[in-house]
């Protein structure tokens, strides 16, 4: 299933052209900007806002400057590939990640937007990170 992830990700990376860097555990990220400051890490509270999709394009959530999403890195409150995409950033940072299933909402998805064995394509720009 893993390798199947992989080869679906790779194909849709040549199709876009884009120059993604892949992390040992099969994130998949692209530093559109590369910020300021140390890189977020440890426990630091991290403001951020954010747009997910569907390799396909379809829109399932975000969170605007506005509104953005707030967490502490390695509480566990948000999913396994977007808090090892924000620790390779850091304040002000922007950057694409492909997350495999197994690094988001696994074999069943969300129950909502996301469909089981998603692949999501999530944009992040982290506005805010703090000790």
């Amino acid at each position: 299933m893993q390798e199947r992830n992989r080869e679906q990700i790779t194909a849709f990376i040549n199709r876009t052209g884009w120059e993604m860097k892949e992390t040992s555990t099969g994130l998949w990220y692209m530093i559109l900007e590369p910020g300021e400051g140390e890189q977020i890490s440890g426990e630091n509270f991290v403001v951020y806002s954010y747009e997910t999709k569907l390799l396909s394009g379809k829109f399932c959530y975000s969170a605007d400057t506005i509104n953005p999403k707030k967490i502490v890195i390695g509480k566990g409150s948000v999913e396994v590939g977007i808090e090892e995409g924000l620790k390779l950033l850091r304040e002000n940072s922007r950057a694409r990640f492909i997350i495999p299933p197994y690094l988001a909402h696994g074999n069943f998805g969300d129950r909502q937007e996301i469909p089981g064995a998603a692949i999501l394509l999530v944009e992040v720009d982290v506005i805010r990170v703090r000790r």
